[in-house]
């Protein structure tokens, strides 16, 4: 997905909206969220925390360039989680499942995702507003957020190790809910 860099961030969006068959907002106002999986949409409660961090992600689709597919969406988690979700914490508790998950299926793409935010800034440590960000150009939005700047180079020891960290971080949180239930149904079972 790649839109002129030239073009309304706003505009794009809306671009983007339809493309995905996401709605005129996006699914922003709506009570439950669906998630794509295969040719079926498992809900997903669309909490006001959700909505803050949504606002940002769906611009984040834009400017970076990651599609709205499962390799899009598990490639973008790992840039937000390597530039940093702030205090979104539903961006970071979903992210970590999305990279728990994209770590089987795309696992490079996820990695050089995870470079890619280590030298790029994201929305959510920012002080650019969602409405000023939606009237930029795409080509402003990506300067001020040093995706323009981003090469790809050698990654370093040092994010290497970061990487695994949030991998195992983000694989751990995906499990722990079937790790819980079970283990509290057979306690009170057997109480």
């Amino acid at each position: 997905m790649s839109y002129p860099t030239q073009q309304l961030v706003k505009e794009a969006m809306a671009d983007y909206f339809k493309e995905n068959d996401l709605g005129e907002d996006g699914g922003l106002n709506k009570m439950w969220a669906k998630i794509k999986v295969g040719p079926i949409y498992l809900p997903l409660l669309n909490i006001p925390a959700r909505r803050k961090a949504l606002v940002f992600h769906d611009i984040h689709h834009i400017v970076t360039g990651y599609t709205g597919d499962w390799k899009g969406e598990v490639s973008i988690s790992a840039w937000e989680i390597s530039t940093g979700c702030g205090k979104y914490w539903a961006a970071l508790l979903i992210d970590s499942w999305a990279i728990a998950i994209g770590v089987f299926i795309y696992p490079k793409s996820v990695y050089k995702a995870f470079l890619r935010g280590r030298r790029t800034k994201n929305l959510y440590n920012n002080d650019i507003p969602h409405k000023e960000a939606l009237d930029m150009q795409i080509s402003d939005l990506q300067n001020r957020l040093l995706l323009t700047q981003y090469v790809e180079q050698t990654p370093t020891r040092k994010q290497n190790m970061q990487f695994a960290g949030y991998i195992i971080l983000s694989v751990l949180w995906f499990f722990i809910p079937f790790i819980i239930t079970p283990a509290l149904f057979f306690y009170y079972l057997l109480k």
